[in-house]
Formats: structure tokens, C-alpha cells, sequence
């Protein structure tokens, strides 16, 4: 006896929306570590493409101004760049209890800051998000911690007496060679396994008609 085409187009229907109803991967923001030079000199701004700028004496620029801009990388000028400044400000995060801020910026929904996290303590670290908090790197922070709109993070780390830049992957492309820490991932289910589910859907269509039709 033919099978009702009902339980078929069903158990085809459920294979098809299977794949959106399984749980996606989630990922954490990837960085990568980009040195910017010696810490003497002080932050002046960066921009939302992730260039930044330092402001020092004039013997940066062969005393032939008063105050020199720029950096290591990029070199050093009497005259500022035009940039749109992109600095994010000074804030007081949400944290998860436990977690201590020594020093947060905000900035387009995103937040970065220097503190010591439950089972990372005593070493300092640098954090983006707040719920829960991704570990970025560690050192021991000193002054003040910016950020752009696309989550790209400049500190100082006192240890090594030197700027860094931690760059947002997710949305800059990397500069040059540096560090780079690892993705955190959930389990997506394989593919392999959703079709067994799908195929086992289908064949128990099949088996409940056989039985009722026998019956």
C-alpha cells in the first residue's frame, strides 16, 4: 500500500529547518598585539581606523617645535594629524562579582578596562566586554586605557614601558606581526548528526503509516 504523502512532507520539512534551530558558535573577539613604541610620551588620540597618536617634547622632532606628535612607528611632527578623534571616555562597568576595574573606557556599546578578574588574582589583566569579561592579555597597566568605536584598545603596560595596541579583528584588519589570542568557541552540532536526526524522523514517518495501514 502506497505511504500517505503527509508524515513524508512533514518529517522533509523538519530536516530542512533542523540546521536553524541548532544552537550557532559564539565567538569572542580576536586581537592582535601590535607594539607603538617606548612609554615616555603621552596618549594624544587615535581614530576609528585604529591610528593612534602620541604627543612628547620637542626633542622628538629636533627641537624645532614645542611639542612633537606622532609615534615610533610613524614618525614624529610639529603639527598634529587631522584625524577624527575616536577615544571613547572614562567609565564605571557592570562587572561580575569579584571583578575589579582599575581603570574603563566606553565606547559605542563596548568597554574596555584594566582589573583583576576571580582566579587570575593577583596578576592584572586587560579585559573587553563586561559579561562576562574576555581576557585580553596580562601586564601591570599604568595611566589610562582608550578605545574606538570598532574596539580597538591602547594601553601602557607598565612591565615593558611601552604603548601597545590591541586590534579588533573582528572589525580591522591586522596591522602588522604581533601576538594574537585564540577564538573561545562553542560546540556547533555536525552536520553528520543532523542528518541522522533528519533520516530517523523520516523512517519513523514511514514505520507509523506501514502499522497503520496493516491495522
Amino acid at each position: 500500500m502506497r505511504l500517505s504523502k503527509l508524515p513524508f512532507c512533514i518529517a522533509i520539512t523538519a530536516l530542512f529547518f533542523l540546521p536553524f534551530s541548532a544552537p550557532t558558535a559564539s565567538h569572542a573577539d580576536t586581537y592582535q598585539i601590535v607594539g607603538l613604541g617606548i612609554d615616555n610620551v603621552q596618549f594624544y588620540g587615535m581614530d576609528d581606523s585604529g591610528h593612534v597618536v602620541f604627543s612628547t617634547g620637542n626633542s622628538y622632532c629636533g627641537g624645532q617645535y614645542s611639542v612633537c606628535y606622532g609615534s615610533d612607528a610613524n614618525g614624529w611632527s610639529g603639527v598634529a594629524p587631522a584625524y577624527s578623534w575616536d577615544n571613547g571616555v572614562g567609565c564605571t562597568p557592570t562587572l561580575p562579582p569579584g571583578t575589579s576595574d582599575l581603570a574603563a573606557v566606553c565606547n559605542n556599546g563596548r568597554v574596555a578596562f584594566y582589573g583583576v578578574e576571580p582566579g587570575n588574582g593577583p596578576l592584572e589583566g586587560l579585559y573587553s566586554g563586561s559579561n562576562p569579561p574576555q581576557f585580553v592579555t596580562s601586564g601591570f597597566f599604568t595611566g589610562s586605557v582608550h578605545m574606538n568605536s570598532l574596539g580597538d584598545i591602547v594601553f601602557d603596560n607598565g612591565n615593558l614601558d611601552e604603548w601597545f595596541e590591541a586590534i579588533d579583528l573582528s572589525t580591522a584588519p591586522a596591522l602588522s606581526l604581533a601576538s594574537v589570542s585564540a577564538p573561545v568557541t562553542e560546540p556547533v552540532p555536525e552536520l553528520a548528526s543532523i542528518l541522522l536526526v533528519g533520516t530517523g524522523a523520516i523512517a519513523f514517518a514511514g514505520m507509523s503509516q506501514r502499522r497503520k495501514a496493516a491495522a
